[in-house]
């Protein structure tokens, strides 16, 4: 039984990132014709603490859906440390959402062996929902002072494409 159950975890696991990766080489963007805010969060953060949405109104945020299985994400998670660190003092803040299944210690570990230093939080499914369903990782979202959704970003996101955006919202 215990084999049955890590085959199925593996098979999907596997079927995640071989959709994810898909999407690597040609990042796929949406823009909002009708603005929409983002939906408001409480997710527990990764040092033990909780961290709510709405308290980054008046920053610009960017916002990570993300796995640490899914190589793209791991790909994209040094060009959002660079991003992070260039424009903190600035107004913009990065809050990634783990949509992992391991661990709070596992994620803990993978966060600081990747030196990660912007917020990270423990996403779950009715969050991932209300951001319509996230069916590809990473998804990143820019949102703008009033936490109004500006870009969608699907799957690999390049560092210029998305200090592009941000510059546009400073």
């Amino acid at each position: 039984m215990k084999k049955l159950v890590v085959g199925i975890i593996v098979v999907v696991a596997i079927a995640v990132v071989a959709l994810s990766w898909g999407n690597f080489s040609n990042a796929k963007t949406q823009s909002q014709e009708a603005a929409q805010t983002a939906a408001d969060f409480t997710l527990p953060t990764i040092q033990g603490g909780n961290l709510t949405l709405s308290t980054y109104k008046g920053s610009v945020v960017v916002l990570d859906f993300w796995a640490s299985f899914c190589p793209p994400c791991r790909e994209e998670i040094p060009e959002l440390i660079q991003l992070y660190d260039a424009y903190k003092g600035r107004g913009v803040v990065i809050i990634g959402v783990s949509l992992d299944r391991i661990s709070p210690e596992e994620l803990k570990r993978f966060c600081d062996n990747m030196n990660i230093d912007y917020p990270i939080v423990r996403g779950n499914d009715t969050v991932a929902a209300q951001y319509g369903g996230i069916r590809y990782i990473p998804t990143l979202f820019v949102l703008d002072r009033t936490m109004k959704i500006t870009k969608k970003f699907i799957g690999y996101t390049p560092r210029a494409a998305i200090e592009s955006e941000i510059k546009k919202l400073l």
